[in-house]
């Protein structure tokens, strides 16, 4: 009867054990699989953005490196993977320009003919009007669209060079279908020297500078203060027309 007791008393002791192992080893299975998939969706994103920030191909001659574009870039996912080369956009966001949509449209011409660069206009921003502006991010106020040739870049040397021209559109009038992109092309104006290569900045991400870009938002910054003074000095002179009426 004893030796019984005993018996099953050792058999539930075992049977515990072997549980509270199967629990402990179940638990680490799941820490690691939930571990594995948290490393697998990094990898999945890195993966991403590494083909997309490759793809531009003044990006590989520069030999800018993926984790230094994605330092500086903002999160949202651009569209590069649906056209990629020569004759297609490469689109940026960095975090230093709010608001902006930079945009390189690539041409690789041997003999570069000033001419075709109103025809470079239109093709770039026919790409991004069929895109539509869901593709890109929500806040996207402006649009800077800079032609760069191929065939002129040999290295940090020729890279001012090698980005042509430049010019800013308005997002809401290029997502707007009634408007003619020829004309507004004719109107924008147009800037020869639009991306320069800084090597005293940090970083490669850093060290491409949009002139345009950077000349533009200060411009309107300084309407925004001469609009703010203007207002503040009409507020006196109001005030002094209503006790002269009086």
């Amino acid at each position: 009867m004893k030796s019984t007791k005993m018996l099953l008393n050792i058999i539930i002791i075992i049977g515990m054990s072997l549980m509270f192992v199967s629990c402990k080893n179940n638990s680490t299975l799941q820490t690691k699989i939930l571990h594995a998939k948290t490393k697998q969706k990094n990898v999945d994103i890195e993966c991403n953005l590494s083909i997309d920030a490759m793809d531009d191909p003044i990006a590989k001659a520069l030999g800018l490196r993926p984790d230094e574009i994605r330092k500086s870039q903002n999160s949202f996912p651009l569209p590069n993977y649906d056209v990629t080369g020569p004759y297609f956009n490469f689109y940026m966001t960095y975090k230093r320009h709010p608001g902006y949509l930079l945009c390189r449209y690539a041409v690789n011409k041997v003999k570069y003919d000033r001419s075709m660069e109103k025809h470079w206009f239109k093709a770039s921003l026919e790409q991004i009007r069929d895109l539509g502006h869901k593709k890109f991010p929500p806040h996207t106020k402006w649009i800077a669209v800079v032609i760069s040739n191929i065939a002129e870049h040999k290295g940090l040397s020729t890279f001012e060079k090698s980005h042509k021209v430049g010019a800013i559109f308005n997002a809401d009038n290029i997502f707007n279908h009634s408007k003619d992109l020829t004309e507004l092309i004719s109107h924008a104006k147009k800037n020869q020297h639009s991306i320069m290569y800084d090597p005293r900045k940090r970083t490669p991400g850093e060290q491409e500078r949009w002139l345009i870009v950077e000349q533009h938002a200060a411009n309107i910054e300084k309407q925004s203060v001469e609009n703010k003074k203007s207002n503040s000095d009409k507020q006196p002179e109001k005030h002094k027309q209503g006790i002269n009426g009086l």
